[in-house]
């Protein structure tokens, strides 16, 4: 599945749970295939237990977009936060050796559909 919103793009291995319409901002809330989530960031891995969702919270004004990692479907189950430039970066899914893994790789700078 895909999701395009604005600046935000993710792509991968997840199921489309919910979306929360906010004015110009949506939070997306996915279900994640396997509950042990590995983040790639730079040379080094998070990994993150009892991780079921992802709710990202993106606008169509900024390009930031929030990444709360949820335990539970609220954003009270919140184990950890991270923020990343959509405009910048892609956000891709997978399901690899019984868990989710989470990269978040550069975009060419020859896009032509902002």
């Amino acid at each position: 599945m895909d999701i395009r919103f604005g600046p935000l793009e993710v792509t991968g291995d997840f199921t489309l749970r919910n979306i929360r319409e906010l004015g110009f901002d949506r939070d997306f809330i996915l279900l994640l295939p396997r509950p042990v989530l590995e983040l790639k960031l730079g040379e080094g891995t998070l990994q993150l237990v009892r991780c079921t969702r992802l709710l990202l919270r993106a606008s169509l004004n900024v390009p930031e977009v929030t990444c709360h990692f949820l335990a539970e479907e609220d954003v009270q189950s919140a184990v950890a936060n991270y923020t990343f430039r959509a405009d910048q970066m892609t956000l891709e899914l997978e399901e690899a050796d019984g868990k989710t893994r989470l990269r978040l790789t550069p975009r060419s700078g020859d896009r032509t559909d902002q």
